[in-house]
């Protein structure tokens, strides 16, 4: 098999992406080293120059998700507020329609029971999403959007635990395509939650 040589950095970032379209095909828990290798027409071995085991690979997916998730949800248009935190919901799931592996893989590792640097990673990324809700739920406060009494934390554990169970449904159900609609809807819901009582 031929391949042209790339760096070790672009070479890890098209396995990680390898991962990722994989994930959303089957199974996460029987995804081998073979057949990532195969998706990306390299040879095992070579998998392996580039990661020191399996788990290595699953850090380096979380991490991309971490920092890609972030970099979109910090790009979010929209004002401060609650108008901000509807463009971030939007723009999580357009992620998701874009890679429907990556929710797979995150519930993996947050269900696993046992330590790892990617459960960490993950764990990391929930709680950067979190601040960034519960930070513009904040200023919507401040700025007379929501009810003074509102917990800007357990707001944004609310909206984020609506998220996933929209997320989770769509996964089970197959209809990734419809996500933005219900997201209206639910964004809906949750802003005369937060606005009552003003």
């Amino acid at each position: 098999m031929t391949r042209t040589h790339l760096p070790s950095k672009l070479r890890k970032k098209e396995i990680v992406a390898s991962v990722i379209a994989l994930s959303a095909r089957q199974d996460i828990g029987r995804i081998t080293s073979a057949q990532i290798a195969a998706a990306i027409d390299l040879s095992e071995g070579a998998i392996f120059r580039h990661f020191k085991d399996k788990s290595a690979i699953w850090a380096d997916v979380l991490g991309w998700t971490r920092d890609e998730l972030h970099a979109r949800l910090d790009a979010a248009s929209g004002t401060d507020g609650l108008a901000r935190v509807e463009a971030m919901m939007q723009a999580h799931l357009t992620f998701v329609q874009q890679y429907p592996g990556v929710p797979r893989i995150l519930l993996a590792e947050l269900q696993s029971p046992a330590p790892s640097p990617a459960k960490q990673i993950a764990l990391e990324l929930m709680q950067g999403y979190r601040l960034r809700v519960a930070t513009q739920i904040d200023h919507a406060i401040e700025a007379g959007e929501c009810n003074e009494h509102v917990d800007a934390a357990d707001a944004a554990i609310w909206l984020l635990s609506m998220i996933q169970g929209l997320v989770l449904q769509a996964l089970a159900t197959g209809t990734l395509d419809g996500l933005n609609k219900q997201s209206g809807e639910l964004f809906t819901f949750f802003k005369r939650g937060v606005e009552a009582g003003r």
